[in-house]
């Protein structure tokens, strides 16, 4: 109880801390374990069959479409609902930076100094690529034949499940579990209705899942949301710092940008790079904490998060939604460029 009282003065001042001994999320990790098991789950996510009912989501390939033809994402819309995932790879190196797409090409073409010459970071496997040969890849190569070098490729599996609008919380639930193993194995992200770890479900948008190799790097960034991050297997490096260091971490504070809210320096470099912006990123003022197996990592509203890969890795998160605090909304402001104080 003493435990569970200041875990909820460290929510509420928004303000990072860990969870442990989730019997759920120690349930999950057996499960996954076995690599099999995900793949199986990925197969059943994606590929269910038509008699399951309009429960069952599809995934497909985006075909017939002149936006990105080279995109594997399999998605399908059904009642408001979707599941997603995609399959990235970054050639000789493991860092990761997220870009909208949809972005790109306004940005190239926008007159900004140095917009035309912007480059995206990751390839996003098509299915001639051979999506799903990568993921056995991911998911079983990197750890268990020990072969993922430092300057090898690196693949990144992203997959979500979307939040399901409905009122009755039990139907919401068993809609949830229905559509993935993800809901079904962490029943505390889709339980319906508040709880410790989904505190606000009204503002929740779903369950994203992240399965990497080791050394896969994401990109420093924040997010419009309170976030809880379920690590079901392996373990992972994460660098935090409050919202006021935004300039220090160089953040892309151009929301036309297609990498708009994260940095694009990468941060393992920093005794390499002798950069004015690394320097200044050297300054920041942050802490880190290896996030375990079995562990729940809550990041408040607008902190930064660098994020490294110690070992095959699987997580999952959900968000809360954005605080109502008012230091929250101007660390929005000055994030984009705007003229809000933001205090320490």
């Amino acid at each position: 109880i003493p435990q569970h009282g200041a875990a909820l003065v460290y929510r509420n001042m928004e303000l990072p801390f860990k969870i442990r001994n989730v019997p759920e999320l120690n349930s999950a990790s057996r499960k996954w374990d076995d690599p099999s098991y995900i793949l199986r789950g990925l197969e059943e996510m994606h590929f269910s069959k038509a008699e399951q009912g309009k429960r069952a989501i599809r995934g497909q390939a985006v075909r017939g479409s002149n936006k990105n033809p080279h995109r594997e994402r399999r998605r399908k819309k059904e009642d408001g609902r979707l599941v997603h995932y995609n399959v990235e790879l970054v050639k000789k190196s493991g860092f990761f930076t997220w870009y909208d797409e949809r972005q790109v090409t306004p940005w190239k073409t926008s007159g900004v100094p140095g917009a035309k010459d912007y480059v995206i970071p990751n390839e996003v496997l098509s299915k001639s690529s051979g999506a799903d040969n990568m993921l056995h890849h991911a998911i079983i190569k990197g750890d268990l034949e020990g072969k993922i070098g430092e300057h090898d490729d690196h693949v990144y599996l992203t997959l979500g499940v979307g939040q399901v609008v409905g009122t009755d919380p039990r139907e919401r639930k068993q809609q949830m579990k229905d559509k993935s193993f993800v809901g079904r194995d962490l029943p505390f992200f889709v339980s319906g209705e508040n709880n410790f770890i989904v505190f606000d479900f009204d503002q929740n948008k779903g369950v994203q899942c992240r399965i990497g190799e080791r050394g896969v790097t994401a990109a420093a960034h924040f997010d419009n949301g309170r976030n809880m991050i379920a690590m079901v297997k392996g373990a992972k490096r994460y660098v935090l710092a409050p919202p006021n260091q935004c300039n220090k971490m160089h953040i892309v504070k151009n929301k036309h940008h297609p990498s708009r809210r994260h940095s694009l320096l990468n941060f393992a470099n920093i005794e390499k790079d002798h950069s004015e912006e690394m320097r200044e990123a050297a300054s920041a003022l942050a802490v880190e904490t290896i996030l375990k197996e079995g562990e729940i990592l809550y990041i408040p509203s607008k902190w930064f998060h660098y994020i490294t890969s110690l070992q095959f890795s699987a997580q999952c998160n959900s968000r809360s939604g954005m605080s109502a605090d008012e230091e929250s909304y101007a660390a929005t402001t000055e994030l984009y460029g705007g003229n809000a104080e933001i205090h320490p």
